[in-house]
């Protein structure tokens, strides 16, 4: 669904978008795109080589951590669902699939086909931090109507 995706708001989805754009009009030797979901560390182990998209929530967590009590009920925000894919999965998908015969010219989405809702990402990432549990959660839509002030 290439062609639908035009016209993006978000700059880094925008650059990707013009990039791959790039690559299907002009590349003269064959092409394969791989879409990877958001990828965190190791499936098994956790581990990873750099801190960045998710893991920035972190730092909040440990200073919660840091501030409230461990059965203090911890407010999140929930909004929409989120895709993340362990760093393993992506390797391995990559491995298959560029073994596969004709994929010259073809997208491949590595994703989760459920994702996750956000809350229960915090709550699991609460959870590795030894932060209290997130006992409550607000529809992040719901702060639209709030003023910007």
């Amino acid at each position: 669904m290439f062609d639908e995706a035009e016209n993006l708001e978000h700059p880094y989805f925008m650059t990707k978008h013009e990039s791959e754009k790039i690559v299907r009009k002009e590349c003269k030797v064959p092409w394969t795109v791989y879409r990877p979901a958001l990828v965190v560390g190791d499936s098994t182990t956790g581990e990873m080589d750099k801190i960045d998209g998710p893991y920035y929530f972190f730092k909040l967590i440990q200073r919660m951590r840091q501030i409230l009590p461990p059965w203090f009920p911890a407010v999140g925000l929930e909004g929409g669902r989120i895709n993340i894919v362990p760093v393993d999965f992506v390797v391995a998908a990559l491995d298959h699939i560029s073994h596969q015969k004709a994929i010259d010219g073809k997208c491949y989405q590595l994703v989760d086909p459920m994702g996750y809702r956000v809350g229960d990402v915090l709550d699991i990432f609460g959870k590795a931090a030894h932060a209290p549990k997130m006992s409550v959660f607000v529809n992040a839509a719901l702060l639209a109507s709030f003023p910007r002030a």
